[in-house]
């Protein structure tokens, strides 16, 4: 089996999605530090792509030199780093650059940012325009070109859930967006963000995405599943990583699972939040409780045999961001870090800290057995599987919990 990738997602706390704006190298080198004390080895960032590039022939190149002292801050860590090139959806908005906007109003609830203001157009056809491909494949070249060749560099991520209110018109579009961006990028290692709308929709589908990729990604969270049976379901991580690997045909990486949480000392409790404009009620757990629900999550993607984990994500958020965009009404988004917003460890922090241990002197293969021993076949075919997906995902985690119920 390939190393498995025992990672974070990282914002900073103090300043979220705004910090490319108000970059800080010293609020990044302190976090980094606390990332690496953790045994954590990878750590996957964003660049919130109106910063870097607000106009389609126009890469700032002071972000690029930000992007290149993060990944020298990353080296002096001992992290390696997934940058994420186009960070439009992010944490319940949308931050997209002017230039990508077409002239039709959006019809979609999700909130969209550009310059701070709230926009209502809808955003052009990313994966088949060919203006808009044009500028999206110049960013990607000139983003790797920067930073080719560091060490701290593990790879290219594409995209975060790119398709969240906008996905390709059809498969075929959805491959040549993932080609034309990974041919543009300098890296041989190149994933993609993806969530659950590739597993029941008809664009961005992983047979569509895996040709041009090294290997797959997912993002697998019960809270947003209308297939998991707790809110806190351990087994959905697991099983979109599965599922995920089976119809592309390539390693995945869990690369999004976490769980929001309340303060230390209370009992989980249930809130009325906002999600993508539209009321959600959402769970936030006790912290003991989210720590049991990471441990069993990490310990069911060794099993499966997953390339790895990456957290969601490093950091509560400081109150000071409660009220700006998006944390002004994606309140659970305050509260998914490992750490709490005064930098102190939550319990899921020392729960990682001892499966880093575990994984680095080979103690997990001696309590759960070699890295993929419990490996699930679901004998899924693609073609019929997307015929009709949305059934089919449901029908594929009946199987899954069928088949782990009784070991093949």
């Amino acid at each position: 089996m390939a190393e498995f990738q025992l990672g974070v997602n990282y914002w900073p706390r103090r300043t979220a999605m705004y910090w490319w704006k108000e970059f800080d190298a010293a609020e990044v080198e302190d976090d980094f530090a606390r990332i690496a004390d953790l045994g954590l080895a990878y750590v996957r960032f964003f660049l919130l792509w109106e910063d870097f590039q607000p106009e389609p022939d126009t890469v700032v190149a002071a972000q690029l030199e930000n992007l290149r002292r993060v990944l020298d801050i990353a080296q002096r860590h001992g992290l390696r780093a997934y940058p994420t090139l186009l960070v439009g959806n992010m944490s319940d908005a949308m931050w997209w650059p002017r230039w990508v906007y077409s002239n039709q109003p959006e019809e979609s609830t999700a909130r969209q940012f550009t310059g701070g203001q709230v926009v209502r157009r809808r955003v052009g056809d990313l994966y088949a325009d060919p203006g808009l491909l044009q500028g999206e494949s110049l960013f990607a070249r000139v983003a790797s070109r920067a930073v080719a060749g560091h060490p701290a560099l593990a790879g290219w991520d594409l995209a975060n859930e790119i398709d969240q209110v906008r996905g390709p018109a059809n498969p075929a579009d959805g491959r040549r967006w993932t080609v034309t961006l990974a041919d543009a990028l300098t890296t041989p290692t190149v994933t993609y963000g993806a969530h659950p709308i590739s597993l029941t929709t008809r664009g961005l589908t992983i047979p569509a995405i895996a040709p041009s990729l090294t290997y797959l990604s997912m993002h697998g969270y019960p809270q947003y599943s209308d297939i998991a049976r707790t809110t806190l379901d351990p087994e959905i991580a697991p099983f979109v990583t599965v599922l995920t690997a089976q119809l592309g045909g390539k390693p995945c990486l869990m690369q999004e699972f976490g769980v929001a949480t309340v303060g230390p000392g209370e009992s989980g409790r249930w809130i009325d939040d906002d999600f993508l404009g539209r009321p959600m009620r959402t769970y936030l757990a006790g912290e003991e409780e989210g720590a049991a629900y990471i441990a069993a999550v990490l310990d069911r993607l060794w099993q499966v045999g997953a390339l790895g984990g990456l957290l969601w994500d490093y950091a509560d958020y400081v109150p000071a961001l409660d009220d700006r965009p998006p944390f002004d009404r994606a309140h659970r988004e305050r509260y998914f870090g490992l750490f709490r917003a005064d930098g102190t460890a939550k319990p899921a922090a020392d729960r990682v800290r001892s499966f880093a241990r575990e994984l680095r002197g080979g103690g997990l293969a001696e309590r759960l057995g070699p890295q993929g021993a419990g490996r699930v076949d679901l004998r899924v075919d693609p073609e019929a599987y997307y015929t009709d997906p949305r059934p089919a995902y449901a029908a594929a985690y009946r199987s899954y919990l069928e088949r782990i119920a009784t070991p093949q």
